[in-house]
């Protein structure tokens, strides 16, 4: 009998887990775009493993393989070879990327400020 692909999903999970690179479901979650009800239902299988999730878990972890979470492999992780070949390949740099959400960060930490300040000037205004 073999395992499930939402099986092989969590078994992954549970190995990053022992790893330290994830922590929780609920940070499962953030990272494949999932509810924590989404996550019990994937748990529990009335919802089934999508491309996207295993999409966005290679995409944040390009060392895991892929091929184990569809079936075609009992390995988990990528070596160190396959996963640079990978990184060099097909992951385009998005460094920019980077800058952007730095700045658009920053942008909303200045405008939060701005709240603050314009809520207590209309507190003492009261």
């Amino acid at each position: 009998m073999s395992i499930t692909y939402n099986e092989r999903f969590f078994l992954l999970f549970e190995d990053l887990k022992k790893k330290g690179e994830l922590k929780t479901y609920v940070e499962l979650g953030k990272l494949i775009n999932e509810s924590k009800v989404g996550i019990n239902d994937l748990k529990t299988e009335r919802k089934k493993v999508s491309i996207q999730h295993i999409h966005d878990m290679k995409i944040s972890y390009n060392h895991i393989n892929t091929d184990y979470l569809i079936g075609a492999s009992n390995q988990l992780y990528l070596s160190a070879n396959e996963t640079s070949q990978l990184t060099s390949a097909t992951i385009p740099d998005n460094s920019g990327q980077q800058e952007t959400i730095l700045a658009l960060k920053e942008t909303i930490e200045a405008k939060n400020e701005t709240i603050a300040v314009l809520k207590a000037l209309l507190a003492q205004k009261k």
